[in-house]
């Protein structure tokens, strides 16, 4: 009336009422019997209406709380409760027309008996002549319905009336009816969200197998969490700063339909969660700073992200049954974690971030196949080997960094990196296989835009890069102190070229690269005899350097090259004589070199430093 209609929500599903001229989307429907075919009110017990819903298979209690007679009117007068009473004492000690099996709605089941044909009063007065005035509470924590509107709401008071609901025996329910329902009927599961605030709410739970809604544990007095028949949570698991818990036991949750949210609970020191193996939002363990013992063992899969961070006091972690992570996977900041098992973790769509774990020695990705975005390996003090041999292509970054011990890495199967390639301050790394690399950065046009540094390695000896063919920004090998040997025999095309601070690299293979199209440095390898690895370079777009070679005698390598677009710095190669330098130089200007030559320090000879 008054131009104004009932409306749903797409997003949240609230009801509510509406303009009739707004510009909504349409559903249509058939088969639904009208209001007075699908209810049937009755008084089989004097003064103890019920009312029941053919469609959708339940029956109510036609008074709320502490109200009864055929039209409500008897009982006190506006009774109401708060949430957590009518939840886990009020409907469940009902004995009301013969039946004692009552529990509270959830807020689908309270809205489904709304009345749409009007907006005031929201239910039919026919069929529930109290539920006028005020707010009706559904077991979904925090939401009710408005009794003179019938929309939905969280916010107010928090006393309101309360309706119960049990299940219509199966012979009464209309069973041709075409409607479908999603109520869950267990008479083990506990309908709608659950927040535990003591040991007496713990105790109200322990019975239940299942929830339908969300699971919280905001309890700073409680010592222990033991739910020994808790298989399923629907909605969310949230144990969440309770300062006095020592122990949460819910080994027997094998699923959680939303994310699991355990932070900052600074005494808990065991977490058995054994028999969980699936996570449909994220998982998060956080910040337990007393953990010494945790249990996932089952765990195949979850879905959003998976984060193990700043458990201080943990050992271990087996994670061995784990295939798949649906977001990201970070295992930062654990300092006495001596053990990781990802044995069987085949695919991670988010980063992986392993950080921080200073105690950590061992580590097996082993079948890891797919990355969605960044890899970090970084500051794990104690890790020894890192094997990401089934890794084929990293979509984004990749960085090894800063492990103090890591002594191998096995890359061998890695053909492709979409972002940046870093293997950075291992000291003790001896070799990295990565033989199979063929390109790093974002493919454009056959090129790539990132970069790969490989540098402050100084125990590293080899380093085989034979099949990498374009690097079109930057390629950093440096400060590798024990590198003997690099190929890069297969590089074509790079930016930028920096091969300094090896000072006992003594052959350097890069003969197909024809073009540098940034700067080019060979400095500071002090066993590098001659540049025959760079026979086939005409070119240089930006500055170049050939700087503390010791052992350097000749610049005939370099017999290619008639470009050199910036500036030309050629000094303190103690065994090169000067007149070679003033030979590329007249070489080159005789191409049209328009740059400056800066010469010192080379081995002196006929030709002045300034090659005048």
């Amino acid at each position: 009336d008054g131009g104004v209609i009932w409306s749903m929500g797409i997003e949240l599903g609230d009801v509510g009422t509406s303009f009739n001229f707004f510009n909504y989307e349409i559903i249509c429907v058939r088969g639904v019997p009208t209001p007075r075919e699908r209810y049937e009110k009755a008084e089989l017990v004097d003064g103890e209406p019920v009312v029941e819903d053919h469609v959708t298979g339940l029956t109510w209690q036609g008074c709320p709380i502490a109200l009864y007679g055929e039209q409500c009117d008897q009982g006190q007068l506006y009774p109401t409760a708060d949430w957590m009473y009518a939840m886990s004492t009020y409907c469940q000690s009902q004995d009301w027309s013969g039946h004692a099996d009552w529990r509270m709605p959830d807020i689908k089941e309270l809205m489904s008996i709304v009345d749409d044909r009007e907006s005031d009063p929201g239910f039919d007065l026919d069929l529930f002549p109290a539920l006028q005035g005020g707010d009706v509470w559904s077991a979904t924590w925090p939401w009710y319905v408005n009794e003179m509107s019938g929309t939905m709401s969280s916010l107010g008071s928090y006393y309101r009336d309360v309706a119960c609901v049990r299940a219509t025996m199966s012979s009464d329910v209309d069973t041709d009816s075409d409607a479908d329902t999603d109520i869950d009927t267990d008479a083990d599961c506990l309908v709608g969200d659950y927040v535990i605030r003591d040991s007496q709410d713990a105790a109200l739970l322990e019975p239940h197998t299942c929830i339908t809604g969300s699971l919280t544990v905001d309890a700073p007095g409680l010592a222990s969490l033991y739910l020994p028949n808790l298989v399923r949570v629907d909605g969310s698991l949230n144990v969440d700063g309770n300062d006095s818990l020592t122990s949460l036991d819910l080994g027997a949750l094998a699923s959680v339909g939303g994310h699991v949210r355990i932070w900052s609970n600074f005494a808990l020191k065991a977490i058995d969660l054994g028999a969980l193996a699936s996570v449909k939002g994220y998982l998060s363990l956080d910040g337990n700073d007393a953990l010494t013992s945790l249990k996932l063992g089952a765990l195949a899969s979850v879905k959003g992200y998976l984060s193990l961070d700043g458990n201080d006091a943990l050992p271990e972690l087996d994670l061995g049954a784990l295939k798949s992570v649906g977001g990201g996977l970070s295992i930062d900041g654990n300092d006495a974690l001596t053990t990781l098992s990802l044995g069987v973790l085949a695919s991670v769509d988010g980063n992986l971030s392993i950080e921080r774990n200073d105690a950590l020695m061992s580590l097996d990705l082993s079948a890891l196949a797919s990355l969605g975005k960044d890899a970090n390996i970084w500051r794990n003090g104690a890790l020894t080997s890192l094997d990401l041999g089934a890794l084929g292509h990293v979509s984004g970054s990749l960085t090894v960094d800063d492990n103090d011990v890591l002594a191998s890495i096995n890359l061998g199967a890695v053909t492709s990196v979409g972002g940046s390639l870093n293997v950075i301050n291992n000291d003790a790394l001896k070799s990295s296989n990565l033989g199979a690399l063929a390109s790093v950065g974002e493919s454009v046009a056959g090129s790539v835009t990132d970069e790969l540094s490989i540098y402050e390695n100084p125990a590293l000896t080899s380093l085989d890069l034979g099949a990498l063919t374009t690097v079109s920004v930057f390629l950093d090998i440096s400060r590798n102190t024990s590198l003997t040997s690099l190929d890069l025999s297969a590089l074509t095309s790079v930016r930028s070229l920096d091969v300094s601070g090896n000072p006992i690299l003594a052959s350097l293979d890069v003969g197909a690269l024809t073009a540098v199209n940034g700067g080019l440095s060979i400095s500071g390898t002090a066993a590098l005899s001659n540049l025959n690895g760079l026979l086939n370079l005409t070119s240089v777009a930006g500055e170049m350097y050939v700087d503390k070679n010791s052992a350097l005698t000749s610049l005939d390598g370099l017999g290619a090259l008639t470009e050199v677009d910036g500036d030309l710095y050629i000094r303190d190669n103690t065994s090169l004589p000067q007149c070679e330098a003033c030979d590329l130089l007249d070489r080159l200007m005789g191409f049209g070199f328009s740059g400056k030559l800066t010469s010192s320090g080379n081995l002196a000879d006929t030709c002045s430093d300034t090659c005048s």
